[in-house]
């Protein structure tokens, strides 16, 4: 039992900045191989954290990735973000994944979702997916 207790411990990674902990007991892995890749991880730990610090992520749309930001505004990188995440209360638009349903369910099929008091899901999704005019 205590090397089984030792195996654990010894390739167990807590991350107490990230608040992540990472258990690698069963990956198969030997001292050599996590040398080996140290810089890589290293590397990828530090691109995590300059993305955590607002740099721009997606260079073709010159945009960061923050949305771990909308559930804790105060990690976003510029008081700006911050105060337009709190300013819109939590409002979002729904996933592109979600407006594709919702055009497609059978309310909504041929026709723009209509300004009705329904309060089905379909069509409440179906309007906020439509674009401004």
């Amino acid at each position: 039992m205590a090397d089984a207790l030792d195996h654990y411990l010894t390739w167990r990674l807590y991350r107490a900045e990230l608040d992540i902990e990472l258990d690698f007991a069963d990956a198969q892995l030997d001292e050599p191989a996590l040398t080996a890749n140290a810089p890589r991880l290293e590397a990828a730990l530090d691109a995590l954290h300059r993305i955590e610090g607002g740099a721009v992520a997606n260079a073709d749309e010159g945009r960061m990735v923050g949305h771990y930001w909308l559930r804790d505004p105060e990690r976003a990188p510029d008081p700006a973000i911050a105060q337009a995440i709190h300013d819109s209360g939590g409002r979002s638009r729904p996933s592109p994944t979600a407006c594709a349903a919702a055009r497609s369910s059978p309310t909504t099929v041929g026709r723009s979702p209509a300004p009705s008091s329904s309060g089905s899901a379909a069509a409440l999704s179906a309007r906020s997916c439509s674009r401004p005019p």
